[in-house]
């Protein structure tokens, strides 16, 4: 029986002197997992629940191996790769080509001009990731928990719950008769 690879779903974003990526691979096997990285490309294989895994990425630009990181957690292997220049990607892979297995992480995307040197990685514990440099070693737990995701979130600005607190007491009642009109016009 021969079975067949799956390419998992990648989540990126950047900053000016790493990139962030999740590789979404819920439950993996801990004795089936396989990472590599060189300057400029990483390949990840695994298994979970029963289903073989597999990644190879050509990166756009090249990284700093010695000082690039990684993470197991229940639902994802997440990386913190260092750049070897600080500089704004157009894109993760080399390849132009659009991967329909790769989108942007927008939940962690900073505009370079917003980018802060104490920023809030979303929960991102840069210090607990296993080290490219010093081989696969033990793989680190925990991320901080639910507090540290959330807790970059802050003022989200107004956002008092239920629909921002806007108030349709004070909208205008519609008569019948333009109900009618502006479904009409679709």
């Amino acid at each position: 029986l021969i079975m067949s690879t799956i390419t998992p779903h990648v989540r990126w974003a950047q900053r000016k002197d790493k990139v962030l990526f999740k590789v979404d691979v819920a439950d993996v096997e801990k004795d089936s997992l396989v990472v590599s990285l060189e300057e400029q490309k990483l390949t990840l294989s695994c298994k979970a629940g029963g289903k073989n895994y597999a990644l190879e990425l050509e990166l756009l630009h090249p990284v700093v191996v010695e000082e690039s990181k990684w993470q197991v957690h229940g639902k994802a292997t997440e990386f913190w790769l260092q750049k070897k220049e600080e500089q704004t990607w157009s894109h993760l892979n080399k390849s132009k080509a659009k991967l329909q297995w790769l989108t942007v992480d927008w939940s962690r995307w900073v505009d370079s001009d917003e980018e802060d040197e104490n920023e809030d990685l979303g929960g991102f514990d840069a210090n607990s990731f296993a080290n490219f440099g010093g081989g696969m070693g033990g793989m680190p737990g925990g991320m901080g928990g639910l507090e540290g995701l959330m807790g970059g979130m802050g003022g989200m600005g107004g956002m008092g719950g239920g629909l921002g607190g806007m108030n349709f007491d004070d909208m205008p009642e519609l008569d019948d008769d333009e109900e009618v009109e502006e479904a009409g016009e679709q």
